[in-house]
């Protein structure tokens, strides 16, 4: 059984075909495809890696004062940024090492590179456990972005590659169905071995192991967390679905276990943006964010009506930009101090 299902995913197997898709790489069925230019602040960002892209501190500090991430991070960046921001929290030094030159996720010693592949492979070779699940589950992931939209594709087949070795790798929590999201994320925007080593140094520096084991362990505490930081940011809406809806926490589980994929992808990209930088706690803020957002919707919606709006949220149309500016907000305000993973204990 487990040998069909790796035959299923060779890379021997068919290529992506081609598709007419959009900017972020998802099938459009649009004749013509209007490709919005990147927004000007993308000079701001290449002046900044020209100038500091050796002193991290500097780097930060940049841009909270430019408020860099508020205008966000062009697309040709992402991947780049992404790995900075992430590699220089897992590293107090850079060493003299230049990190946008990828030089801590990717090492820099060429006998370092090949033990880092060779154990990704003997990985992959491993047997799991988890293979059925991983397989029904990537039949069911981004289908609508041009890498998964055919079965057992080149794309499907990197994807099932990077579970079956996390799965492997991370004992304590094996697979849950929230990471073949986060894992097709990210092969959005890396090759197959960088993107598998972000989703580990992702899960790493957040400490998440708890959020994705077993027993999704870490989700009570994460809850009660979030519900402190409503009652402080949003606290009419959040009285409001105490009221109608007590089980309205549900609703948000998948959303941080799926760390907020599953919004449309022009928001889902800017969280990113932040949680990169920021760290996993920023996501509080973003769920406060588009719950003041849809306040209105929510105050005039009731029973059933409000239970299928929670459930489909991650579906609506936003302004990216006000959310993220609501999060700005929450941040500059002495009132919404900023919870520090690190100390929260979650």
């Amino acid at each position: 059984m487990i040998e069909d299902y790796r035959s299923l995913y060779s890379k021997q197997g068919k290529e992506n075909n081609l598709f007419s898709i959009d900017e972020y790489g998802f099938i459009s069925t649009k004749d013509s495809l209007m490709v919005l230019p990147e927004k000007s602040c993308k000079m701001e960002w290449y002046e900044l890696i020209d100038c500091y892209e050796d002193d991290v501190k500097k780097f930060r500090e940049i841009v909270m004062k430019k408020r860099l991430l508020q205008k966000g991070i062009p697309l040709s960046l992402k991947s780049r940024l992404w790995m900075y921001f992430l590699s220089s929290s897992l590293y107090k030094s850079d060493g003299g090492r230049k990190l946008l030159g990828l030089s801590k996720i990717v090492p820099t010693d060429q006998n370092k590179k090949v033990q880092a592949k060779i154990k990704y492979l003997n990985l992959i070779e491993q047997k799991s456990k988890y293979e059925y699940q991983i397989h029904v589950d990537i039949q069911r992931t981004f289908r609508n972005h041009f890498l998964f939209h055919d079965a057992f594709s080149k794309g499907q087949s990197e994807l099932f590659n990077i579970l079956i070795a996390f799965s492997n790798n991370f004992k304590s929590i094996g697979y849950c169905q929230g990471i073949s999201e986060i894992a097709a994320f990210l092969l959005m925007y890396f090759p197959e071995d960088q993107a598998y080593t972000m989703l580990c140094n992702l899960i790493k520096k957040n400490k998440l192991e708890r959020l994705f084991d077993k027993n999704l362990t870490k989700i009570p505490s994460l809850m009660k967390l979030q519900k402190s930081l409503f009652y402080t940011t949003i606290p009419d809406t959040i009285l409001y679905l105490e009221k109608n809806c007590e089980t309205y926490t549900v609703y948000f589980i998948e959303w941080y276990i799926t760390l907020f994929t599953r919004f449309k992808i022009k928001l889902a990209l800017r969280i990113w943006d932040f949680l990169m930088f920021y760290g996993f706690n920023i996501l509080l803020y973003f769920a406060a964010a588009i719950l003041k957002y849809f306040h209105e919707r929510i105050l005039h919606s009731q029973d059933e009506n409000l239970i299928r709006f929670l459930n489909n949220i991650e579906k609506e149309d936003v302004d990216e930009a006000i959310i993220v500016d609501l999060v700005a907000k929450f941040l500059e305000d002495s009132k919404y101090q900023y919870v520090d993973h690190k100390r929260s204990h979650i």
